[in-house]
């Protein structure tokens, strides 16, 4: 995993790299313009001398180029040499251009599956501390609820409770006027109203 000071490398080769193809770009504009003037130039010398390159016409009399010719045409050589070799130059700076764009932003691509992977494992955290205090307050609340019921239930038992009291106080005070039925014996009583 690239750190970061290589990250910062990578960023100052590439803007090197796209300053230095500018600057190419402009110096292949300009040799284009000279190329296109030298042959403007060798147009007005053939208009009048004929082509460089070819021999004079016979019963004409000749002699060597003038010195401005040979001139133009050794100039116009060396623009169009030095115009393909900055031809080719500009076509290795944008490939290697290409590439340092492609490293950036597999670099970028990088950095976000890494800042993924942070989040989801701060989610999964986060998840984990929540189930856990929900599993507490369940298991806190476990054994009441097993043991005495929601409160819901509780008043519920309670009030059976209380009219259960009250049923049984109501017995008790029956029993002692019926003869054959042993007072204060609640039991007995419940028994034989229910009996009856």
């Amino acid at each position: 995993m690239p750190t970061e000071e290589d990250n910062e490398d990578l960023k100052c080769q590439l803007q090197f790299i796209k300053e230095e193809a500018a600057l190419m770009r402009k110096k292949m504009a300009k040799t284009d313009k000279e190329k296109d003037r030298f042959e403007h130039e060798i147009q007005k010398y053939r208009s009048f001398y004929g082509d460089l390159d070819s021999p004079l016409p016979k019963g004409e009399a000749g002699g060597p180029p003038s010195t401005r010719e040979v001139e133009l045409k050794l100039r116009l050589q060396l623009v169009e040499e030095e115009a393909n070799i900055l031809g080719r130059k500009i076509v290795e700076l944008e490939h290697l251009q290409l590439v340092e764009d492609e490293t950036e932003l597999l670099q970028k691509v990088a950095d976000l599956e890494e800042q993924n992977k942070h989040i989801t494992e701060e989610l999964n955290k986060y998840k984990y501390k929540s189930n856990g205090h929900d599993s507490l307050r369940h298991h806190d609340r476990g054994p009441e609820a097993g043991a005495e019921g929601t409160p819901a239930d509780q008043g519920a038992e309670q009030q059976g409770h209380a009219a259960a009291a009250r049923e049984l106080s109501a017995h008790v005070q029956h029993a002692a006027l019926r003869p054959g039925l042993i007072p204060g014996d609640p039991w007995q009583s419940l028994r034989q109203r229910r009996s009856g």
